[in-house]
């Protein structure tokens, strides 16, 4: 029993430390991504700034179905291994 609560656990940890989206040129953090876990229903609003935008996201080996892009640039975002179905692109 104790070992199944470390394993859940760890795998928490795991899971909060992957919450941002990295710049795959640079391997550091898109500012303002840091608590943000890309996922189905996720939405994007705005992110189409020069201090704010999603240009070169990392965004690879991801289950992003029904992710909404609404005015977000994303220029040479990497979407390779990653499910996108009924996604929006506004």
């Amino acid at each position: 029993m104790q070992l199944r609560l470390t394993l859940c656990l760890l795998i928490f940890i795991v899971e909060l430390a992957q919450a941002e989206i990295e710049n795959w040129q640079t391997g550091l953090t898109i500012p303002g991504t840091e608590n943000i876990t890309p996922g189905p229903g996720s939405k994007f609003y705005d992110w189409n700034t020069a201090n704010h935008n999603l240009q070169y996201a990392d965004l690879s080996n991801k289950d992003l179905a029904q992710i909404w892009f609404y005015d977000s640039w994303l220029g040479y975002a990497d979407f390779s291994n990653s499910t996108i179905s009924r996604n929006r692109f506004y």
